[in-house]
């Protein structure tokens, strides 16, 4: 009903203007200066009478489409490689800038001279969006939230996986904005353009004629097409970026990748190697002369206040930092983590999160059955951000868990969780971990007694670390 209101409201307020347009049209008495709705009106179909008229509207909405197309599909690669490429984005940025800043009359002529009045509508549409979409691309790429960038570097993210469920949903708010005033751009450059040009077929050419013959009623009819054919055309394209763009649970297939296994490597290999490794950040020292040895299958307890360094010693193993001094050695491992905070997709579900990190490696049945043992069934098909923090927490584990690899890193895993289900969780590490190396990190002693830990990596009181056999 509400929706009726609105539209009647809107039927009211177009009637109220075209009313006051033929008054005006009235008290002006002259056709030449303003012609009335009735005789646009009958001008628009004294012209729709003729196939000529439906050849121009085509031609038109042909060779604006041609451009904007064009444009919005380059502006897209190129604003990813320039974002991916850095080097790239500095060799384009004064092309860009050149496109974006000189006047389209400039290169209306020049392109006219160039390339003849044909190719010029669809040119200008073209030099007139790329710049908004190129910038669009590369200012939402840049927006990418680095935490959950780093998750997908972690886990090994096929690129589909990243660029579906990361980039897209940074990138598409801006890439929607700019299409709104680029689809608008589009049209008036590019009728502006045959305006100058007059190619034959052309709403630009039948604009032009129409000021020779001072064709006022004409001029308004073909303004009147062009509105028809824009405003439609500008609504489908922006129904169909929110439709491709939007993220829903259950749209982690959509964009699936399958990937190969990592090839495993053979049993009691050395796995985890650091030697005389130091970090400082300024004139903070975290870690000076760290060693730390592990092997297959053996665990790994961090026992240390917060602050002291525990989750930038991950980072150090995740290959996210860099030590100052040093050997840090993984011998190639898979990781799978939970970070300190959980990264996941929001508007996914807990299932979708698992299977993203994945690819085709863990089959449904098994990430279904891994989620049921920590989360209430009915909590699986909501997305990410309406569960509670404790089961985001719980779904950020499984994902740990799930994910097929050599190293596990669980930086306070339990945070947020009461002691039912903080026991159900361990007994779910406990379960799955195989014969992984874990690190885990947590403030409560007796999580690493519950957990089997062969050995615990204490912070002493002069700021050293030490590696203690239990």
């Amino acid at each position: 009903m509400e929706k009726w209101k609105k539209c009647g409201r809107k039927a009211v307020i177009l009637c109220f203007w075209i009313l006051l347009w033929q008054i005006l049209a009235w008290l002006v008495d002259s056709k030449i200066l303003l012609a009335g709705p009735v005789d646009v009106l009958r001008a628009l179909f004294s012209q729709m009478g003729e196939r000529e008229f439906y050849l121009t509207a085509l031609c038109s909405l042909g060779r604006i489409s041609a451009g904007f197309f064009l444009a919005f599909f380059l502006g897209i690669v190129m604003g990813a490689a320039s974002y991916r490429f850095p080097l790239l984005g500095e060799i384009l940025e004064p092309f860009i800038f050149l496109f974006k800043s000189v006047p389209v009359a400039s290169f209306v002529v020049l392109l006219l001279i160039w390339f003849g009045p044909k190719r010029l509508t669809g040119m200008i549409s073209f030099l007139v969006v790329f710049p908004m979409i190129y910038y669009s691309i590369l200012a939402g790429a840049q927006e990418t939230d680095r935490k959950m960038v780093e998750m997908a570097q972690v886990f090994r993210m096929p690129l589909l996986q990243k660029i579906g469920h990361l980039y897209c949903p940074a990138v598409w708010p801006s890439l929607t904005a700019a299409c709104k005033t680029a689809l608008g751009m589009a049209w008036k450059s590019g009728v502006a353009a045959e305006v100058i040009g007059t190619p034959s077929h052309s709403i630009g050419e039948k604009l032009y004629m129409a000021k020779i013959t001072l064709g006022t009623a004409e001029l308004f009819a073909w303004t009147l097409v062009l509105i028809v054919l824009s405003y439609p055309f500008e609504k489908a394209v922006l129904k169909i970026l929110k439709r491709v763009g939007e993220e829903k649970p259950g749209m982690a297939g959509r964009f699936f990748f399958r990937r190969k296994e990592k090839e495993q490597k053979q049993a009691g290999e050395k796995r985890l190697y650091l030697h005389g490794v130091e970090k400082s950040f300024g004139t903070q020292t975290i870690f000076r002369d760290l060693h730390i040895s592990l092997n297959d299958g053996q665990r790994m307890g961090i026992l240390a206040p917060s602050g002291a360094g525990k989750t930038t010693l991950f980072r150090l193993l995740m290959g996210l930092e860099a030590a100052d001094r040093g050997v840090v050695e993984t011998y190639g491992a898979v990781i799978s983590a939970v970070f300190q905070e959980d990264r996941l997709c929001e508007k996914l579900n807990a299932a979708d999160n698992v299977r993203i990190v994945n690819g085709s490696t863990v089959k449904d049945g098994k990430i279904l059955k891994d989620l049921t043992t920590l989360l209430p069934e009915e909590s699986l098909q909501l997305p990410i951000c309406a569960l509670s923090g404790g089961m985001k927490r719980r779904a950020a584990l499984v994902r740990a868990m799930t994910s097929p690899g050599d190293l596990v890193l669980l930086d306070e895993p339990f945070t947020g969780l009461d002691e039912e289900n903080r026991e159900a969780a361990i007994r779910y590490i406990d379960r799955q971990l195989g014969d992984r190396i874990l690190i885990i990190a947590s403030h409560e002693p007796s999580d690493f007694q519950k957990l089997k830990v062969h050995s615990l990596l204490v912070r002493e009181e002069n700021g050293n670390w030490e590696q203690l056999e239990v």
